[in-house]
């Protein structure tokens, strides 16, 4: 509806805008004719400001005329005032007869300021009249002439029957794009109504992505913390371990010696009997022994304690039966060795040894 009272206000502008531009100038010449003389002037229909025109007359008697004078003044339009152009151009005939012509041209510059038709002002005098005065206008002064007006008229007219034909088809496809745009525009209102719909659903997963996020790195911390504590303690097992190992072999070994050595007391008990003699010399190093013996049941009974003092015992324990072997056989080669029958028997343990142990 809107494009077609734009099309009809254009249509009735151009029809307008043509009909003004068909309006010309009064045509020429200008007769006049009365007090026995007939007057013709050809001018010039248009000009422009600083323009030489040329103002052609021919005057012709109607009867005996004598004399004949006539001043023809020319007036412009300038800035809203009349101004005379030149001076007054003077024709003074001594006699005419009848039908007689006398053409005559008189020619002029135009003032630069110059806006409107020139007005032109006859005073005639014969023997008809004493004087008679005519004033009419003539051309038309203006910066654009009409002809040159209604020139750019015709390409503007041609100009606009392109720009008309381009502005239908821009027209159409201004439609289309209405069209479009409407279509495009309802899509965006429901695309929006979807992204603030999924903008509110990410904003609130991302407020709770933060509060994992935080909850994780404090796990993650905490995490971190148990971890090398456990590698810690780790490392502190397998050094207990490898020293309890190293202790249970310690504890293995002293108890083969503790063994040995039980089976060579046995043996040493059940040789008493036929060793008397050699125990009776011997028998301020077997009260020695004793002691020695007593101080490692004694050490064997603090081997949990330390491990460094049952070694450092059973070094002197080693010694001592060491020693005590090394004296036996010093002594079994010193004297000769009598004929002893070995018999095997309980032995008795006296009740202060089993206290001592």
């Amino acid at each position: 509806m809107q494009t077609k009272k734009k099309v009809t206000i254009f249509s009735l502008l151009l029809l307008a805008f043509g009909f003004l531009f068909n309006v010309k100038a009064a045509p020429n010449p200008i007769v006049f004719q009365g007090n026995g003389v007939l007057v013709d002037l050809m001018f010039p229909e248009e000009a422009h400001p600083l323009d030489n025109i040329y103002h052609n007359l021919t005057i012709t008697a109607q009867t005996y005329l004598s004399p004949l004078s006539i001043t023809v003044s020319i007036y412009a339009p300038i800035n809203s005032a009349w101004q005379i152009i030149g001076s007054p151009t003077y024709i003074n005939l001594p006699s005419m007869i009848f039908n007689q012509s006398f053409p005559t041209s008189f020619s002029f510059d135009l003032p630069q300021n110059t806006n409107g038709t020139l007005r032109c002002t006859l005073d005639i005098q014969t023997n008809q009249t004493n004087y008679s005065s005519l004033t009419f206008y003539t051309t038309q002064v203006r910066t654009q002439t009409y002809s040159e007006i209604l020139a750019n008229y015709e390409s503007l007219l041609a100009s606009f029957e392109t720009l008309a034909a381009k502005y239908f088809t821009l027209n159409q496809t201004y439609n289309n794009l209405t069209s479009t745009y409407q279509t495009l525009n309802s899509t965006y209102f429901s695309l929006l109504a979807n992204y603030n719909s999924l903008n509110s659903t990410y904003t609130s997963l991302l407020a709770q992505n933060s509060a994992l996020q935080t909850s994780y790195d404090t796990l993650t911390s905490t995490y971190n913390t148990i971890l090398a504590d456990r590698d810690a303690i780790n490392n502190q097992k397998e050094i207990l371990q490898l020293n309890y190992g190293n202790l249970t072999s310690n504890y293995g070994k002293l108890q083969g010696l503790y063994g040995a050595l039980e089976l060579n007391y046995t043996t040493l008990i059940s040789n008493q009997t036929d060793l008397e003699t050699a125990l009776n010399r011997l028998n301020q190093t077997l009260t020695d022994r004793e002691a020695e013996l007593a101080q490692k049941e004694s050490a064997q009974a603090q081997l949990e304690s330390g491990l460094t003092y049952d070694k450092i015992v059973m070094v002197i324990f080693l010694a001592a039966v060491v020693g005590l072997i090394a004296l036996i056989v010093y002594i079994k080669k010193k004297e000769p060795e009598p004929y002893m029958v070995i018999r095997k028997e309980t032995v008795a343990v006296k009740p202060e040894e089993e206290k001592k142990e």
